[in-house]
């Protein structure tokens, strides 16, 4: 019969380790990843060949050209918040300049999100980058104007 105070098993390797502590620590050092100075200097073990490029489609470029330019500019000058700018959206560069998806032709128009009432969202997605506060700060008393006048600016047809 055997009784319930019975010795772990010692791992092979751990020598003549005796006790649960000293048995966990042996596992423990078993079970660590061997570390070479190459792969200290590339950051933590993430399971990706670091040597294979990810496909043309996934890669985004920096946001430019004139129209996200003076897209920008304009926004900027009105004191305008945009949920691509406040949300980190990384196809801004994209969607301002009016491109397609994907490597496809788009249809040369520039689309912006305007945020109203600021660049505080009382949501809380936790997808989001927006700023999120239960009590935004007061809206701006211009902000109607100003958004008049950039949809005004941009041609925009009604």
């Amino acid at each position: 019969m055997q009784s319930s105070l019975a010795r772990p098993p010692v791992l092979a390797g751990c020598g003549e380790r005796r006790g649960l502590a000293a048995v966990a620590r042996c596992r423990a050092e078993a079970a660590a990843p061997v570390w070479t100075a190459s792969r200290a200097s590339a950051g933590p073990y993430t399971g990706r060949d670091p040597e294979v490029k990810k496909p043309a489609w996934l890669r985004q470029r920096a946001a430019q050209g004139e129209k996200y330019a003076r897209l920008r500019e304009s926004i900027g000058e009105l004191k305008l918040n945009t949920v691509c700018v406040e949300a980190q959206c990384p196809n801004i560069g994209e969607c301002w300049n009016g491109g397609g998806g994907a490597g496809g032709e788009g249809d040369g128009i520039a689309t912006a999100t305007i945020m109203v009432l600021g660049d505080t969202c009382t949501r809380g997605c936790r997808f989001c980058a927006v700023k999120t506060s239960n009590k935004p700060p007061p809206p701006d008393p211009l902000e109607p104007l100003n958004t008049a006048l950039a949809v005004a600016s941009w041609g925009y047809d009604l």
